[in-house]
This record gives structure tokens, sequence and C-alpha cells, in this order.
């Protein structure tokens, strides 16, 4: 499951749709604007962010730039319809990667 997000600046992203921390709907999440560090979208359930451009979390109450946790893919528009190119390079395993052929989901 991956999740398209339109940016304010009309761009797309797209990241796996379930959190790398415990599972939950992370593409029913909150956008939020995190100044220089970019849009960021918040997982409900346990309110990790993960920064849109390249997967990284912020956690703890620093939220303190953990690294990247969430795989990213690419998101574009052709013809009038969102396409995704879905990451080729998976020789760095992240923590979302748990999740992305479970069968089934806290959600």
């Amino acid at each position: 499951y991956v999740s398209v997000v339109r940016l304010d600046d009309g761009g797309l992203a797209c990241v796996d749709s379930i959190c790398y921390h415990a599972g939950g709907n992370l593409g029913a999440g909150d956008l939020e604007d995190c100044g220089d560090a970019g849009p960021h979208l918040v997982c409900p359930q346990h309110r990790f962010r993960v920064r849109l451009r390249d997967g990284h979390a912020l956690e703890g109450g620093d939220e303190a730039d953990v690294g990247a946790r969430q795989r990213v893919h690419v998101a574009y528009e052709s013809a009038g319809e969102v396409r995704v190119r879905v990451a080729a390079d998976v020789s760095r395993p992240l923590a979302s990667d748990r999740f992305a052929a479970a069968r089934e989901t806290s959600w």
C-alpha cells in the first residue's frame, strides 16, 4: 500500500501507507508543514512524523531525526492521471518494509 499526497506547491509525494513504527494508517494522518524540514505525515496512531521527501522520522519529546524509516516512492502526473513509480532500490532495508507485504494491518 502507498499513499500519495498533493503538496501545497502542487507537487506530489508518495510513501508506504503503513507506518514503520507500529503499523498505523499513515495515509490517514495529518499533513504538517515543519518549516525548513518540509512537509511531514503524522501517523494518527502514535503521532510519529515522517518527512515526505526522504522518509526520515521525527521521534521523541525533542523530535530528533532518527533517519530514514519509511520508504518513499516517486509520484507524478501523466495525461491527467496520477502514477507511482515504486522504489526499485531496496538494497537498504527500512523499518516500513516489514509491513510492505503484510496481509493484515492494525487498521
